[in-house]
């Protein structure tokens, strides 16, 4: 308690304080209070906030506040902490004992209304040569702090920037010994202050984690690569040369032609039904809706198979050539799935709205930003 009433008197703009267990992953050990909401002397502490950088012979007060806010915390925590994991987690006491036996963090949340996650995937040689293998835009379905899948590449921050935090960040991990494929979160947002973008770094995975996994099956079915520095995915199409004679015959020649492609990607989407759904029934009816890949032109949609133990679970990736385009085929696509899969007396037992929901405001926002570039154009 001492060290969050420190925190939040030293962070007043932060209104979103987030508790991290440590041995817990997917965010599952995630619980979260909204402090300025619902501490009864924020708003008076608030106020006074100004005159303590001022006057140093205040600092008195500060410390009366610290004091204030530390005998109100312990009740604000236990009626209004929200938990990620509500099965293992009803109780701020519950949480509190995991939360302290196990270790974690305190972490501010983004004092923003509009908060963007991005991982980038990365790997560490021995040598200490280091690679970035991927980057994407996380997409959030059951919760804002689980990832259900990218959006690649990421398009939110400058690829520059992000490239210089990762060069610290493998620095700090070869001091630490730290080698291997290495996964790293981050969250941008629009400073209200300054109104400048900043990045926080949230969190760090160590090991071969299920996005560099569903890439490389991007990377294979499609012959593209990544560009690191630009953050651009490339891949080359053969185009047919237009005859200068109609009369001329022979094999058509064809031109190389370089293409960007988008991706969204998941390896998460669980629908119950599945289980009772033979692949190869499954896949003539993705036929019949049109929902494939076309090898030629390099996009379309590519699914990865789960072990019939976990049969009513699928990986799904849909390539398109504008994210925009990208977006709406995995909804028009993850919405047909749906509609020929699900029983109508069946409830509660599928992501996959949950996901297109998503997906549907970010398209949402997408739409809004190209009207707002249109007009300023």
């Amino acid at each position: 308690y001492e060290s969050l009433a420190y925190l939040i008197l030293e962070h007043l703009d932060v209104q979103r304080w987030i508790f991290k267990i440590d041995d817990h992953f997917d965010g599952q050990g995630i619980a979260y209070c909204d402090i300025a909401i619902y501490l009864p002397c924020y708003k008076d502490i608030l106020k006074e906030a100004d005159k303590w950088s001022n006057n140093k012979s205040l600092q008195v007060e500060k410390k009366h506040s610290y004091t204030k806010i530390l005998s109100e915390l312990s009740d604000v925590l236990d009626k209004h902490t929200i938990y990620v994991n509500k099965t293992q987690f009803n109780s701020w006491q519950t949480y509190l004992k995991f939360f302290l036996s196990e270790g974690g963090i305190i972490e501010a949340y983004p004092p923003s209304n509009s908060v963007t996650s991005i991982t980038i995937c990365l790997s560490i040689e021995p040598n200490g040569y280091y690679s970035l293998i991927c980057s994407g835009d996380q997409l959030h379905a059951e919760s804002q702090f689980s990832c259900w899948g990218l959006s690649f590449p990421q398009s939110s921050i400058d690829s520059n920037q992000l490239n210089n935090y990762c060069l610290l960040i493998v620095e700090q991990c070869k001091q630490r010994n730290i080698y291997g494929y290495i996964d790293i979160d981050f969250v941008g947002f629009i400073d209200k202050k300054t109104n400048e973008q900043k990045l926080w770094i949230t969190d760090l995975c160590i090991g071969y984690s299920e996005h560099i996994s569903l890439y490389r099956i991007m990377q294979y079915t499609t012959i593209g690569q990544f560009n690191s520095q630009t953050h651009k995915f490339i891949v080359k199409t053969k185009q047919i040369k237009q005859r200068l004679r109609n009369w001329q015959n022979g094999a058509p020649e064809y031109t190389i032609i370089e293409k960007n492609r988008y991706a969204i990607w998941s390896s998460k989407l669980y629908h119950k039904n599945l289980s009772n759904i033979h692949y190869s029934i499954f896949f003539h009816m993705c036929r019949s809706h049109g929902v494939g890949f076309d090898i030629r032109e390099k996009q379309g949609s590519i699914f990865t198979l789960y072990e019939c133990d976990h049969h009513e679970h699928i990986g799904m990736i849909t390539i398109s050539d504008t994210l925009q385009n990208t977006l709406t085929n995995f909804v028009c696509y993850l919405n047909t799935i749906y509609q020929e899969i699900t029983p109508v007396d069946m409830k509660q037992q599928s992501n996959f709205m949950l996901a297109v929901n998503d997906i549907e405001n970010i398209l949402g926002i997408t739409q809004e930003n190209i009207s707002l570039n249109t007009i300023t154009s």
